[in-house]
Protein backbone atom coordinates (compact mmCIF):
# COMPACT_ATOMS: atom_id res chain seq x y z
CA UNK A 1 0.00 0.00 0.00
CA UNK A 2 1.32 3.71 -1.16
CA UNK A 3 1.62 6.12 1.71
CA UNK A 4 -0.07 9.17 1.75
CA UNK A 5 3.36 10.89 0.79
CA UNK A 6 3.99 8.63 -1.94
CA UNK A 7 0.33 9.19 -3.44
CA UNK A 8 1.10 12.72 -3.70
CA UNK A 9 3.95 12.78 -5.52
CA UNK A 10 2.48 10.38 -7.91
CA UNK A 11 -0.29 12.23 -8.35
CA UNK A 12 1.54 15.16 -8.73
CA UNK A 13 3.78 13.17 -11.19
CA UNK A 14 1.32 12.22 -13.29
CA UNK A 15 0.31 15.27 -14.10
CA UNK A 16 3.24 16.04 -16.19
CA UNK A 17 3.42 12.49 -17.53
CA UNK A 18 1.71 9.12 -18.05
CA UNK A 19 2.75 6.67 -15.05
CA UNK A 20 3.03 3.13 -15.25
CA UNK A 21 -0.07 0.92 -15.32
CA UNK A 22 1.13 -0.79 -12.28
CA UNK A 23 2.22 2.40 -10.24
CA UNK A 24 -1.77 3.57 -12.04
CA UNK A 25 -3.66 0.95 -9.92
CA UNK A 26 -1.76 1.25 -6.88
CA UNK A 27 -2.46 4.79 -6.76
CA UNK A 28 -6.38 4.06 -7.56
CA UNK A 29 -6.28 1.51 -4.95
CA UNK A 30 -5.05 4.21 -2.45
CA UNK A 31 -6.93 6.56 -3.52
CA UNK A 32 -10.36 4.18 -3.51
CA UNK A 33 -9.44 3.64 0.56
CA UNK A 34 -7.91 7.14 1.28
CA UNK A 35 -10.42 10.07 1.64
CA UNK A 36 -7.96 12.67 1.81
CA UNK A 37 -5.68 11.56 -0.59
CA UNK A 38 -8.69 11.72 -3.02
CA UNK A 39 -9.85 15.36 -2.25
CA UNK A 40 -6.02 16.12 -2.86
CA UNK A 41 -6.50 14.25 -6.13
CA UNK A 42 -9.76 16.40 -6.65
CA UNK A 43 -8.53 19.46 -6.23
CA UNK A 44 -5.54 18.80 -8.75
CA UNK A 45 -7.21 18.03 -11.16
CA UNK A 46 -9.62 21.19 -10.59
CA UNK A 47 -6.26 23.37 -10.75
CA UNK A 48 -4.88 21.38 -13.89
CA UNK A 49 -8.82 22.30 -15.95
CA UNK A 50 -8.56 25.92 -14.82
CA UNK A 51 -4.70 26.49 -15.42
CA UNK A 52 -6.10 25.30 -19.18
CA UNK A 53 -8.46 27.98 -19.86
CA UNK A 54 -5.03 30.29 -18.85
CA UNK A 55 -2.59 30.77 -21.82
CA UNK A 56 -5.01 32.83 -24.40
CA UNK A 57 -5.16 35.48 -21.41
CA UNK A 58 -1.94 35.12 -19.92
CA UNK A 59 0.05 35.65 -23.32
CA UNK A 60 -2.34 39.07 -23.59
CA UNK A 61 -1.63 40.04 -19.78
CA UNK A 62 1.95 39.75 -20.61
CA UNK A 63 2.26 41.80 -23.61
CA UNK A 64 -0.07 44.59 -22.43
CA UNK A 65 1.90 44.57 -18.70
CA UNK A 66 5.82 44.65 -17.70
CA UNK A 67 7.17 45.02 -14.93
CA UNK A 68 10.10 47.44 -14.25
CA UNK A 69 13.48 47.46 -13.99
CA UNK A 70 13.11 48.68 -10.48
CA UNK A 71 10.77 46.01 -9.24
CA UNK A 72 12.79 43.29 -11.15
CA UNK A 73 16.21 44.36 -8.94
CA UNK A 74 13.62 44.63 -5.73
CA UNK A 75 12.44 41.12 -6.58
CA UNK A 76 16.35 39.28 -7.59
CA UNK A 77 17.05 41.34 -4.13
CA UNK A 78 14.08 39.20 -2.07
CA UNK A 79 14.62 35.95 -3.33
CA UNK A 80 18.69 35.98 -2.71
CA UNK A 81 18.22 37.47 1.27
CA UNK A 82 15.52 34.35 1.07
CA UNK A 83 18.11 32.16 0.17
Amino acid sequence: MLSCKEAAKLLSQSLDERLPLTTRIRLRWHLSLCRLCTRYYRQLDFLRRILGTLPDHVDEAASSESLSEDAKRRIREHLKSDG
